[in-house]
């Protein structure tokens, strides 16, 4: 394995004053510690302990890794800074991220139209969920500043794809468009192919070609 130093680059984009107070917590940790960090292929944020794009690039021999709930609740600070430290001292090559998609789905909604209670709480959960979308934008400028790729999944119809905290991300990136019957999801009773139409955006035409 390369056992090089890791170059800890400092994030030179344009950045909030959020997302300075985030990485200013993560270099002070950096400058501590043992930088001696192989770079992966890829990182898979936001993840399963069982996901299968972690399990499939290994197999294939890739050095991968997955960030999950365990390593660090991204709600939290401790969290976040977390897998800042992940992103800035392993470098991966490629950096999946795939944030709770509930918040922004067709049933919220729906279900933020029956009525003030109802739309009141729905614009709670989504205000919580905001946080993880100026993450997913921080890590982007992260990735794109040090000329790796990102990639940010969520549901064709998700809302997410709506909201100011990303309209920074998906101005540099592309949208691809999934389809999870291509890889063989089928609805847990019947069998049935199902189409789970899903939306990747990309930084790399290479990827979005394929």
């Amino acid at each position: 394995p390369d056992s090089r130093p890791a170059r800890v680059e400092r994030v030179n984009s344009a950045i909030t004053t959020e997302e300075g107070l985030w990485l200013k917590e993560v270099y002070k940790l950096i400058q501590k510690g043992n930088n001696n960090c192989p770079q992966l292929d890829i990182l898979e944020v936001y993840a399963y302990q069982n996901s299968q794009l972690t399990q499939v690039a290994q197999a294939c021999g890739l050095k991968a890794r997955r960030f999950t709930r365990e390593d660090g609740d991204l709600s939290t600070a401790e969290g976040r800074t977390n897998l800042l430290l992940y992103v800035l001292l392993y470098r991966p090559k490629h950096l999946w991220l795939s944030p709770e998609c509930g918040p922004w789905c067709a049933w919220n909604r729906f279900n933020a139209a029956r009525g003030l209670g109802s739309f009141s709480h729905v614009k709670h959960v989504q205000d919580e969920a905001r946080v993880h979308l100026r993450l997913c934008n921080l890590l982007a400028k992260i990735q794109l500043q040090s000329g790796r790729h990102i990639h940010l999944e969520n549901p064709w119809t998700s809302s997410m794809w709506d909201q100011k905290e990303l309209r920074e991300f998906l101005q540099s990136t592309m949208a691809a468009r999934l389809d999870q019957c291509m890889f063989g999801l089928k609805h847990p009773e019947t069998s049935e192919a199902m189409q789970k139409k899903t939306r990747s955006n990309i930084i790399t035409t290479d990827v979005f070609c394929t």
